[in-house]
């Protein structure tokens, strides 16, 4: 078996956009850095490393 980490280095929304009901503005979501513990894989489970991402 190749070498699986033990966390994961991911991106995660902690406050998506919204908007200011009296003044229509629209406030910026917040994204941060965290890491995640790799959940347990079962036989035929693949861990996916992705390289990047675009939207």
């Amino acid at each position: 078996m190749s070498n699986i980490p033990d966390r994961i280095q991911t991106w995660q929304m902690i406050q998506p956009w919204s908007k200011n009901k009296e003044t229509g503005e629209k406030i910026p979501g917040k994204i941060e850095k965290t890491e995640i513990p790799v959940p347990d894989l079962a036989p035929g489970d693949v861990l996916v490393e992705v390289a990047g991402c675009g939207v």
